[in-house]
């Protein structure tokens, strides 16, 4: 994987809280994906994304890859992006707020027993 990002796995009972910190870009956002799916346990993944300064257009398409492979039954994929962090603004223009349960913080994704709808268009 690229040193551009680093990623830091945590079990949490059955859920998975995975921080990713540094960018996110073309050249590293498959490596991450698949780390983030080797690591996952059987149920959701906590996809904390606070610490990272920047993404792009790859990122977002291996995130989508991401959101399929992680099964919805059990509560799926979470994101943890609070406002005012770097990447924030990106995943609202990409409309994934409107695709996935976005969390201001980890503690509050890993006490969603499910995770909140996201708003209807």
């Amino acid at each position: 994987m690229s040193e551009l990002a680093t990623v830091t796995i945590e079990r949490r009972g059955d859920v998975t809280l995975a921080r990713v910190a540094g960018e996110l870009d073309m050249s590293n956002a498959d490596a991450v994906r698949e780390r983030l799916l080797e690591a996952r346990a059987d149920g959701p993944l906590v996809l904390d994304l606070t610490a990272v300064d920047y993404l792009d257009s790859a990122w977002l398409a291996a995130m989508d890859r991401l959101a399929r492979a992680v099964p919805g039954e059990r509560g799926g994929l979470r994101l943890v992006c609070p406002p005012g962090a770097p990447s924030r603004r990106a995943l609202e223009v990409a409309g994934v707020d409107q695709l996935l349960p976005m969390h201001d913080s980890a503690e509050d994704a890993l006490s969603t027993g499910r995770p909140e709808e996201p708003p209807q268009r």
